[in-house]
């Protein structure tokens, strides 16, 4: 029996495998039809406290955290109850691991183009969700600071990162080099240790907060489909990652970071929920780098398709290159 059978018959779920269609090319996402509902079936990672194989912990975790976002109105999906347990752990005998699959709701969409009000209303929706229970504890994973990266690893994916500029963009090879040592001593010499020392706001984040990651209703109703890899963060954080990387990887979305337009655009609908602290404005850029380091970085050297796709790579190419002093918290 695989893999997949056994998921199906854990939830039993009573249908063939061939009626499960694929949503996504990178991870096992399905959308299937049961009982006259549309679900969306996935394996999910999980950052918590809790042991991530452990399906109580699983219950306490992502699944209370999102129930309570969608108790207060927030738009977000969460494990559906049409079906129990949701979700399970089983073992995988491929690889000798536990995977964590949930069943969630299947959400009708349009398209994502970029437009103002779509980008207000993601704005929006991700100040609400950093708004709604700061104080709460449903034990997600606690970064109290920034993601520290060593010395080693930002070297060696800097390595990388320069092969692949070499590979397909080389009249950027300078420009590249200089940019990316400029980013990395600064970093390591001053917004790192300087962030490190400090205590930012948290709150319960989705920690991956992008246009992939949302199904737009309508042009302003957005709705979180993805809140699987959340954590508690610091919101500005939180925040810095979701304009680095809110265009990636989705085909109908500019192949490009925010303008800083469209970023203030964004910034307004966020401000509606939370305004930053005066701690908060002070260590922007810092913050702004950092989130670089850790998450640009990181997708800049390990995205191998990326590069080799002329749309994707544009994207790669402005991320690599962002004038980030553009991109303030002032609205």
């Amino acid at each position: 029996m695989s893999q997949i059978d056994k998921i199906l018959r854990a939830f039993a779920i009573d249908i063939n495998k061939e009626h499960l269609t694929s949503l996504y090319d990178y991870a096992p996402v399905y959308r299937f039809n049961y009982g006259g509902r549309d679900y969306v079936l996935k394996r999910t990672g999980v950052r918590s406290e809790a042991r991530a194989d452990s399906l109580k912990g699983w219950h306490c975790v992502i699944a209370n955290w999102t129930k309570y976002l969608v108790s207060q109105g927030i738009k977000s999906v969460a494990p559906v109850k049409d079906f129990d347990p949701n979700p399970i752990t089983l073992f995988s005998e491929q690889d000798n691991t536990k995977e964590n699959w949930v069943i969630y709701p299947y959400i009708e969409g349009i398209s994502y183009t970029g437009s103002s009000n779509q980008i207000f209303a993601a704005g929006t929706l991700l100040g609400m969700i950093h708004a709604a229970g700061m104080e709460a504890n449903f034990k997600l994973k606690v970064s109290k600071t920034v993601v520290a990266i060593e010395n080693k690893k930002i070297a060696a994916e800097i390595d990388i990162v320069i092969q692949k500029i070499k590979q397909y963009a080389p009249l950027k090879l300078e420009t590249t080099k200089n940019i990316l040592n400029s980013y990395s001593q600064h970093y390591l010499n001053n917004a790192l240790p300087k962030l490190l020392k400090i205590d930012l706001p948290l709150t319960n984040c989705s920690w991956d907060y992008k246009a992939a990651n949302l199904i737009y209703q309508t042009d302003t109703d957005p709705v979180l489909i993805d809140p699987d890899h959340g954590g508690r963060i610091p919101r500005m954080y939180d925040l810095a990652t979701a304009l680095l990387l809110f265009h990636c990887d989705l085909i109908p979305a500019p192949k490009r970071m925010f303008t800083p337009a469209e970023w203030a655009v964004f910034l307004e609908g966020y401000k509606q929920y939370v305004k930053p602290t005066v701690k908060e404005q002070k260590t922007w850029s810092d913050l702004l780098l950092c989130a670089w380091i850790d998450q640009a970085l990181w997708l800049l050297s390990h995205f191998p398709k990326g590069w080799a796709d002329i749309n994707e790579s544009n994207y790669l190419l402005n991320l690599l290159t962002p004038n980030l002093a553009e991109y303030s918290l002032s609205s």
